[in-house]
């Protein structure tokens, strides 16, 4: 009777966090049985990516990590790394990510002299055309239902129709900061880098399409600041 009254909390723990997961973030970010398989690709599709890139060098960018390799570290471990059965399957599939991603845990200043690139080489173009062809879609589909004032929209994806996602306050914050250091390039770079970026994803950073402003962190002192929840208005509870 005792080992089973102590049992009972950690069933209850586990049983809460697995359907907290499932039903705020799997759910309402519009995984279902029609867009599954979907979903499920353009999850390998990252880990071959960054498999490609890392076949080359120990970071994203070269020699050294960047944001860029900080912005990946973040979902590769959480989401990933650190769940039993994602874990593995990084193990099989992009076993130099699973690498990375102990190396990034590990990661220490490095010297402003290791090298970075000069140029987008082939594998990273073909991961900044997978981003642009998801992750922009998404933040541009988000933002124009948020200027509408609406609490959801439908989106395409690589041909997948999702129906019915939150907006996200926080997205058109995401969206909003990508704008701005876009616009903080010199012209040569943008050019460089609209060349790999295809549209119409890649097109919402320099289009200017007029967007209701997130009014998220105006002081830009983000992750400094309050934080702010993905979906809805963002306020914390």
């Amino acid at each position: 009777m005792t080992s089973s009254r102590l049992r009972r909390p950690r069933v209850a723990k586990r049983w809460g966090i697995a359907h907290r997961q499932l039903g705020g973030f799997v759910r309402r970010d519009g995984v279902n049985e029609a867009t599954r398989e979907h979903v499920e690709r353009t999850a390998m599709a990252a880990f071959d990516g960054l498999e490609a890139i890392l076949a080359k060098r120990p970071f994203l960018l070269g020699e050294r990590p960047t944001i860029v390799d900080f912005g990946f570290v973040g979902p590769m471990f959480r989401h990933f790394a650190q769940d039993p059965t994602p874990a593995e399957l990084m193990r099989q599939r992009a076993p130099r990510v699973y690498t990375w991603v102990a190396r990034m845990w590990e990661a220490r200043a490095q010297p402003d002299s290791a090298a970075i690139l000069s140029e987008v080489d082939g594998p990273l173009a073909a991961l900044l055309r997978e981003a642009s062809e998801t992750h922009l879609v998404q933040l541009c589909e988000n933002a124009r239902a948020h200027a509408a004032g609406e609490s959801h929209f439908a989106q395409e994806v690589q041909g997948c129709r999702y129906e019915r996602l939150p907006v996200s306050r926080y997205r058109v914050w995401c969206l909003e900061e990508l704008r701005h250091h876009w616009q903080s390039l010199d012209e040569p770079t943008q050019t460089v880098l609209r060349a790999v970026l295809p549209e119409p994803g890649g097109a919402v950073l320099w289009e200017g399409e007029p967007i209701a402003r997130s009014g998220y962190d105006p002081e830009r002192r983000a992750p400094f600041n309050r934080a702010i929840n993905v979906f809805g208005n963002g306020v914390p509870r």
